[in-house]
């Protein structure tokens, strides 16, 4: 696939190809390029290649986006640092997606039909939102008023479509639902509860309480509380069947399963955000013999972030490491740090490890404080 360019001339340097410019691979870069400079020893440079428009931005802070529509106050790093640095040190791509590695070569191939020869590589290409059983990929695209809640693009489609409601449905949002009560499915009806456009929100959360990975039914029913005096509407141990929509293929309702033996209940709304978790962006196995845990997803990494394929690394969310993939941003810098360390420091020193992550979380959520710590499932 791949062909000659200029980007497989000779260097000095030793040259890392990032594959993904997101938070962990970002994160990656900056420890990278801090070990090189501190050493004295000037000996790598580094190319990063984003699928995404924009550098790299504060994902965890979507919400805000919806009250400032700047991706500007997203930015990790303003763009000025991108071009900072000395000659050929950093280089970044945007709106360039890697479709193909060649491990032997040390070569990969960009869907701009760039090729670029690299020394290593580490993966960070992050998640995509999952989809429910009942919705398949191809019937996601074909749904009109069918949202994620991942990348700007997802918040700029459900802003127009807030927007624009009147021509495309006839009348407001009159009601818009988020389905999953996570950490996520709770940032997206903050969302959608501070759009102008938009009447009412619902919550449909399958389990007992909001948050019940995170915290116990105590705690997830304060954060309930809290939740519903915002003004959310919180179905709790809802399971939705199907989704209801029109001849035109447009969303117009949820249908709900019945309890206690009732028939399953049709729930009228205008706009729906699925939050239903996240599935590891492990594309690249499909035309690379990178090993992927099953039926999880994630590119296979030891406790120095290698995978099978010599010189390709992984990092973040896309990195199963010890059976597991984490959706936590700390898991990922930890990740990043263990990894550019090794590369810079690790023909020195003693090379570092990857250690079980700490997955407490302590975040703002919707105005409210919430803490977890340990794991409430442990003894479950």
């Amino acid at each position: 696939m791949h062909q000659e360019t200029e980007d497989c001339q000779p260097r000095s340097r030793k040259r890392v190809a990032v594959v993904g410019l997101g938070m962990v691979g970002i994160s990656f870069i900056e420890k990278l390029l801090r070990y090189d400079m501190e050493s004295g020893r000037d000996e790598w440079e580094v190319t990063v290649f984003g699928e995404e428009p924009y550098i790299a931005y504060n994902r965890v802070g979507l919400t805000q986006y919806f009250t400032n529509r700047s991706i500007q106050h997203l930015y990790l790093s303003p763009p000025e640092w991108y071009s900072s640095h000395s000659e050929r040190k950093l280089t970044y791509h945007t709106s360039d997606l890697v479709i193909y590695i060649d491990a032997q070569a040390k070569l990969l191939n960009t869907a701009n039909g760039r090729v670029f020869h690299y020394d290593e590589c580490v993966l960070a290409t992050g998640s995509d939102a999952a989809l429910p059983p009942y919705m398949s990929s191809e019937q996601f695209r074909s749904t009109r008023g069918c949202f994620v809640y991942r990348r700007i693009k997802d918040l700029d489609n459900i802003i127009d479509y807030a927007t624009n409601a009147p021509s495309y449905i006839g009348h407001r949002i009159r009601k818009a639902a988020v389905i999953g009560g996570g950490l996520l499915g709770l940032e997206a009806a903050k969302a959608l509860l501070d759009l102008e456009e938009v009447d009412q929100v619902v919550l449909v959360e399958r389990n007992r309480w909001v948050l019940s990975r995170q915290l116990d039914q105590e705690g997830g029913t304060l954060v309930l509380e809290k939740v519903r005096a915002l003004g959310v509407e919180v179905l709790l141990q809802a399971r939705v069947r199907d989704l209801v929509w029109n001849d035109e293929k447009r969303l117009t309702g949820l249908l709900l399963e019945g309890k206690d033996g009732l028939p399953d209940q049709e729930f009228d709304i205008d706009l729906l955000v699925f939050a239903v978790g996240i599935k590891p962006r492990d594309d690249l196995s499909k035309t690379t013999p990178i090993s992927v845990a099953r039926p999880s997803g994630g590119f296979i990494v030891d406790n120095q972030l290698r995978t099978n394929l010599p010189h390709i690394y992984a990092i973040g969310e896309c990195a199963s490491f010890l059976g597991e993939t984490f959706g936590l941003i700390a898991p990922g810098i930890e990740m990043a740090d263990v990894l550019a360390f090794n590369l810079t420091e690790g023909p020195n020193h003693s090379r570092r490890e990857m250690q079980p992550p700490d997955i407490s979380t302590k975040l703002k959520l919707m105005g409210v404080d919430v803490a977890s710590f340990g794991d409430f499932f442990a003894d479950q």
